[in-house]
């Protein structure tokens, strides 16, 4: 933990001092010296020092600032560590979701958002095709269109998938389709087979090394990388629900006034239940 981000020489007990305080910023500020002293097993001397190192002119100041100071840190990644304290994890996952979100935006094409926005407003459905973690994402995508007024349905099976991909009218449905990896040899069945009956797709996956992009009308780009220790999970749906909140978003400022009536109207339906 440092105030800044130069290079500060800590000795072995000032580390474990340091340790301490990430750990329990709450407690160390309501800490006298003495008690952050025995807590650490060190002395005020080695207290004194660790403070002034760090670039505040006593304990009091140290005290007063050392929240802020750390909350206003920024982390040089997002990758965790072993053994972080809770605010260094806190940090990475605020520059995580921040600089996912900047990199999704630089990806973005206003031109394709908003082709994508009229095809919805054309069509009665919204529907997704997602299977395992992203279902998850499809069915809160799902939740927030039905909010915005658009009926919309997610099919996880293989079964519904093939089954709604030969069955549907092309004419009355617009299918997300989630894939972090953009490989997944079952969407790419499920792609075909959509193709196939002319049903307009949005695909919402990564670019590297996508084998389903081809089959799709549209393509939004999302950041992941396929590690667990990079984080990669958290990337994709960072940046996928994002371009899906940016859409329903857009939706919902375009029909502002006719959202807002049918929203008063659920409303008025549900808690009358």
């Amino acid at each position: 933990m440092k105030k800044d981000q130069e290079t500060i020489h800590l000795s072995e007990l000032e580390q474990e001092v340091d340790q301490y305080v990430s750990e329990n910023v709450e407690k160390v500020q309501m800490m006298s010296i003495r008690e952050l002293a025995a807590n650490t097993f060190s002395n005020t001397t080695t207290i004194l020092r660790y403070t002034r190192k760090l670039g505040y002119s006593g304990f009091e100041e140290f005290k007063v600032k050392i929240k802020s100071d750390l909350q206003s840190r920024n982390s040089d990644d997002y990758i965790i560590n072993a053994r972080e304290s809770a605010i260094e994890v806190i940090n990475k996952m605020k520059t995580l979701n921040r600089q996912v979100i900047d990199q999704t935006v630089d990806r973005l094409s206003l031109e394709q958002i908003n082709r994508i926005l009229h095809k919805i407003e054309d069509m009665e459905f919204v529907d997704f095709i997602a299977y395992d973690a992203n279902a998850a994402l499809a069915d809160y995508a799902s939740h927030y269109f039905f909010q915005v007024s658009k009926i919309c349905n997610v099919y996880e099976d293989i079964d519904q998938q093939i089954g709604f991909a030969q069955n549907a009218d092309p004419s009355h449905h617009i299918v997300f389709v989630l894939t972090r990896s953009g490989r997944s040899s079952r969407i790419l069945q499920v792609l075909k087979e959509l193709k196939k009956h002319g049903m307009y797709t949005v695909l919402i996956s990564r670019a590297s090394g996508s084998s389903v992009a081809p089959m799709c009308n549209e393509f939004l780009e999302t950041i992941f990388v396929d590690s667990f220790k990079d984080m990669g999970d958290c990337t994709y749906y960072a940046s996928a629900k994002f371009l899906l909140d940016l859409i329903i978003n857009l939706y919902f400022s375009k029909h502002y006034e006719d959202v807002l009536k049918k929203d008063t109207a659920y409303d008025k339906a549900y808690f009358s239940i």
